[in-house]
């Protein structure tokens, strides 16, 4: 029998969101005690919660969220948990991935969600960690934190090895 599982973290005004991003607002502008309905306006950027990061966030040319072919979200997932301060290779050797569709890296991230801060020190993907990733023909690779990729870098290799390899990203991951 098959589970669905929501991995999706909630969207809420004052969220934590990634260093230089843009501060989730929403608020409530019409009620149904003096209009007749309820109605909010959200203000936020893309980058927040869990969301997919696409080609294009990366790869100039790249494809779009309208170009994501459904199937990259539909197969089996494999949960690999790992108590790796970094994702490297080594640490991906043990984990049993051949033949993943996808696979969502559970993390001591997941103890990060109840900060009320960004923290810079989170477990990420390092380049040959990709690499091996891209090797095994994953169409999907996800982690439980803001970003896949440490925050100290500014050329983003491992976005760029997987985007440009066709795997997509998904990031803020509730497991």
């Amino acid at each position: 029998m098959q589970r669905f599982y929501d991995v999706t973290l909630p969207i809420f005004d004052g969220m934590i969101v990634y260093p230089g991003d843009q501060p989730v607002r929403i608020r409530r502008t019409h009620t149904i005690a003096r209009d007749g309905y309820n109605w909010s306006e959200i203000a936020c950027g893309t980058h927040l919660g869990t969301h997919l990061d696409v080609p294009l966030h990366f790869i100039e040319g790249g494809a779009s969220l309208d170009d994501l072919p459904l199937e990259v979200l539909l197969g089996t997932v494999r949960v690999a948990e790992t108590e790796a301060s970094m994702i490297d290779a080594k640490a991906l050797s043990p984990l049993a991935l051949d033949g993943a569709h996808a696979v969502f890296f559970k993390t001591r991230n997941q103890q990060l969600a109840s900060l009320d801060r960004f923290s810079e020190t989170f477990v990420s993907l390092t380049p040959d960690g990709a690499e091996a990733i891209v090797r095994k023909v994953i169409k999907l690779v996800g982690i439980d934190y803001r970003s896949i990729e440490c925050h100290e870098t500014h050329e983003y290799p491992v976005h760029k090895i997987l985007l440009g390899a066709g795997v997509w990203i998904l990031e803020g991951l509730d497991l």
